[in-house]
């Protein structure tokens, strides 16, 4: 009928795609595509045996299915399969304004197969995330139409892979705009999982909200002191354990973000609830290997030893990496409640699971950062004993069990585990704190020779060199010191102005964007760095799956903890400057302190305080280098304290580890 001539136009197009509709169905797809090309698509989209919409959803199924075709062929062609698949959004476009899902049904299930193509092929192609994402902008916008129980499973995976989109965009390009687009795709994602899936019943697990919560703290990673964006991804967690039955990760998450929030005590009673449910679940893959915590006494591991937890694929558990680095974390979460007991009993709960853990490539690695933690807490509990005012009132309330040989003997130990830590695996951070336990048992030489290998290694933390500083006053060699702590100020410096003129890139209006960046340091760019990596590779791997999600990086310091950072690091030059160039000198120096002080409170005020405001906004809008383990942020500190005694003598400084 085709080749008799007899045909209109209009029908011979409709005859076409008919028949290569007819095609494709039967396999094909050799023959399909030669009927594809001899259609000109060029014409009239509303011509047809039934002109207007009816025409227009004949094509667009048309782009489609040549789309598939180019996929399914012998030999695949995924450039054009890709561009067959693009084309169909304009046609979807020229239907009749505001299309009515119940009426254009059969064209709403056409654009979403070939938008879930076209996000796909583009997914897999190296470097093409602008690209996927745009597609990924368009599905979004036109599903937001839809009802969720439509195509909830596609949907739900081209959700998990817009987020990981957001990800990918370079760093350099995240603005307020890219946050308003990540929380508005959180609030439709939580939508959309909350009426597509239950509470899991016994041995399942809701998979796609354990995926979704995953994603979610990869973008909060990329802006992890935007307030909307902390306050959005919490309140996501906590719903997500409505969803969820005592999911590790869940709870994972909720320690790393209550943390940052600096809202410690729920931080400790969500850390408590993860170790015991996972010692439970470890138990009941080894009924006959007991889970004690080791006593905060202890120094020896336990008799019983952990075991690895059996998977399954009913089953979520965390394995023995992800297992020790929470502990650690919660170690460090108890620290900063000055806990340091507790603390131990984690840390020595960590090495347990280290000695018997069945990953022997992460096993040296994980036993380094466990040993580097215990020499931390072991110098928290050695400073915990060794004030002689705290000894006085244990004897005046008539306790005989205070032992006066604990502070030496924990410092030992904190020697112990830190030498060994950096034996092993010499990192920046372990040096630093060597260098803090030799200097807090009065080994100085050892100190400085630590701290100088540490700066060798990382010349930008600011940290190192007011250590190096404050132990070279130790000496009397004021010079050295001076221009140790000097140093430090130039780096703090030059980090500020580096963030500021980021700041200053971002859209005009956004100030809570200035507060989360203003003060992030360079050791912990890794999120950024991740983000950058990320954007080149592929989005989805040629298996179809999508690719491993990275560890969780390290979260930056707060403004005020920065602040104080370089509050102290000013307040060492000034004493400094008293001692080496007399007290008007020095007077004039605390003075420009005072000012600097005041300023940057003044600016750190105002800017929470507009970030509050765009939290809030936003929320109403949308719906609602360093390693793992420690580090200085909660590490040392030094405060002075004048011995004034004597106006003749030479002033003497107590220098004490701040948590």
């Amino acid at each position: 009928m085709m080749a008799s001539g007899n045909l209109s136009p209009a029908e011979l197009v409709s005859a076409k795609l008919t028949l290569a509709y007819h095609l494709h169905a039967a396999a094909s797809h050799d023959a399909a595509l030669r009927v594809y090309h001899s259609v000109d698509w060029a014409a009239d989209t509303r011509l047809g045996v039934l002109d207007g919409d009816a025409a227009v959803v004949d094509r667009l199924r048309a782009r489609c299915l040549q789309g598939l075709s180019y996929e399914l062929a012998p030999t695949p062609d995924y450039a054009l399969a890709l561009q067959s698949h693009l084309a169909a959004v304009p046609l979807f476009q020229s239907l009749a304004a505001q299309p009515s899902f119940a009426d254009y049904r059969e064209a709403c299930r056409f654009l979403a197969t070939a938008l879930f193509r076209a996000a796909i092929l583009s997914a897999r192609q190296p470097g093409h995330a602008a690209q996927t994402l745009a597609i990924l902008r368009t599905f979004h916008a036109c599903s937001a139409s839809w009802p969720p129980t439509f195509r909830p499973v596609q949907r739900q995976k081209l959700l998990i892979l817009y987020l990981q989109a957001l990800y990918s965009v370079p760093p350099r390009l995240l603005s307020p705009q890219w946050e308003k687009e990540a929380l508005l795709a959180l609030k439709n994602g939580q939508t959309l999982l909350e009426q597509t899936t239950t509470f899991p019943r016994a041995g399942s697990v809701n998979h796609p909200v354990i995926r979704f919560c995953q994603h979610a703290m990869q973008l909060y990673t990329a802006h992890p002191r935007s307030p909307a964006m902390s306050t959005h991804v919490l309140d996501l967690l906590w719903w997500a354990t409505t969803l969820t039955f005592q999911s590790q990760s869940i709870l994972r998450f909720l320690i790393r973000i209550l943390s940052d929030r600096e809202e410690y005590t729920d931080a400790k009673r969500v850390f408590e609830l993860y170790v015991g449910l996972v010692l439970k679940a470890r138990q009941t893959a080894q009924p006959e290997a007991p889970q004690p915590i080791s006593s905060a006494n202890t120094e020896s591991s336990p008799d019983e030893a952990l075991v690895k937890e059996e998977t399954s694929s009913s089953q979520e558990t965390d394995d023995d990496t992800e297992f020790v680095s929470t502990l650690l974390a919660g170690a460090k979460l108890l620290t900063r409640m000055d806990q340091p007991d507790e603390a131990w009993r984690y840390t020595s709960l960590a090495g347990d699971v280290v000695q018997v853990t069945k990953l022997p490539a992460q096993k040296k690695a994980l036993e380094v950062k466990v040993e580097e933690a215990k020499g931390i807490v072991r110098m928290l509990m050695a400073r915990s004993v060794s004030s002689l005012s705290l000894l006085h009132d244990q004897l005046q309330a008539n306790k005989t069990d205070v032992n006066p040989h604990e502070r030496a003997k924990y410092q030992s130990q904190s020697l112990n585990h830190l030498v060994f830590s950096t034996t092993t695996s010499p990192t920046p951070t372990s040096l630093y704190h060597l260098a803090h336990a030799y200097a807090q048992a009065r080994q100085i030489p050892q100190a400085i020779d630590a701290i100088h290998k540490s700066l060798e290694m990382d010349e930008k933390n600011v940290e190192s060199w007011h250590l190096l500083g404050v132990l070279l006053t130790s000496m009397r060699d004021w010079e050295a010191a001076r221009k140790a702590v000097e140093a430090g100020w130039r780096v703090w410096e030059e980090r500020d102005e580096r963030d500021r003129q980021v700041n200053d890139s971002m859209v005009d209006g956004e100030s809570d964007q200035r507060e989360s960046r203003e003060f992030i340091s360079k050791d912990f760019a890794a999120p950024t760095a991740a983000a950058a990596a990320a954007a080149a590779a592929p989005l989805v791997l040629p298996t179809g799956t999508f690719p491993a999600l990275p560890p969780l990086p390290e979260s930056p310091p707060t403004s005020s903890q920065n602040l104080a950072q370089v509050i102290r690091l000013r307040m060492t030059l000034n004493m400094i400057i008293e001692k080496t160039q007399g007290c008007e000198e020095a007077m004039v120096k605390q003075q420009e302190l005072f000012a600097f002080f005041s300023a940057r409170c003044s600016l750190v005020v105002t800017a929470k305080q507009s970030a509050n405001a765009n939290a809030a906004a936003n929320a109403n809008a949308s719906g609602g280098g360093r390693e793992e383990g420690f580090d200085h942020r909660y590490g040392p500190g030094y405060r002075r304290r004048r011995n004034t005694h004597s106006r003749t003598s030479h002033p003497t400084y107590t220098y004490t580890y701040i948590v």
